[in-house]
């Protein structure tokens, strides 16, 4: 056995040699007996095959299987369905900004993934990203800003048969509930200031006559009608018409 150990050690070293590997003489025994055990190993699994026995090896359990470059590499990458993305929503009108703000939900999600393969995403992966996110910005700022991206990315990639299933889907956020802390209308104090600074308006110098009196009246109108401030400036003088003695706006 030393002999054949030996002789696989110059086998050994002629090829690291050849591959300008630089080695200590005293670190090569482990190599070297490991080399001769795997093959006297091969020897002794041919002898089998030779027989026709074709039972699992044993002995070949230790090593680890071979993952080839291609396995390893994902098919589809994060940011690369974002580029995908964004190839289709620029030719339909989408603006840069919604790119801008796509490309940075895009990035945090990677960030924190630790990896770009977007097979491997799953539905946890985005719940451990939710859980993430909230411990730094607020509920509506996730809902508002991170999701709608990372969401349409995965559901493009999902109908253009990118991926099986959008992984986002599993984020459910409810809106947060406004406290009120008054009555949604104005308080009687409020109406008054208000009233009194429309009647007491005082047109300035250089200011347009038709200006001024939109001012004075036009908050007034829609006090008195119940109608938005943008619905009162926009009547003209055929859309009023008298009806039992009041005037009633079209």
């Amino acid at each position: 056995m030393e002999r054949a150990i030996s002789s696989a050690g110059w086998l050994a070293a002629g090829l690291l040699h050849i591959f300008q590997f630089a080695t200590q003489a005293s670190a090569m025994t482990a190599p070297f007996r490991a080399v001769t055990f795997a093959g006297t190993d091969g020897t002794a699994s041919t002898s089998v095959q030779i027989t026709k026995c074709y039972t699992p090896d044993i002995n070949a359990l230790r090593f680890p299987s071979i993952e080839t470059v291609t396995a390893l590499k994902p098919k589809q990458t994060i940011t690369g369905l974002l580029d995908f993305w964004w190839q289709e929503a620029k030719a339909t009108g989408r603006s840069q900004k919604t790119y801008d703000t796509y490309k940075g939900a895009v990035d945090r999600l990677v960030k924190h993934l630790g990896h770009e393969d977007a097979g491997r995403v799953t539905e946890q992966d985005m719940l451990a990203f939710k859980d993430a996110r909230l411990k730094v910005v607020t509920a509506k700022s996730l809902k508002d800003g991170d999701l709608p991206g990372i969401r349409s990315v995965f559901g493009w990639a999902v109908d253009n048969r990118k991926l099986t299933k959008n992984p986002a889907d599993a984020i459910r956020i409810k809106a947060e509930k406004k406290i009120r802390t008054r009555s949604k209308g104005f308080t009687d104090q409020e109406a008054t200031a208000i009233f009194k600074a429309c009647l007491g308006y005082v047109r300035k110098p250089k200011e347009d006559v038709r200006t001024a009196a939109a001012k004075r009246w036009a908050p007034l109108i829609a006090a008195y009608t119940g109608c938005r401030i943008a619905e009162a400036l926009q009547l003209r003088r055929e859309d009023v018409r008298p009806t039992l003695r009041l005037a009633q706006a079209d």
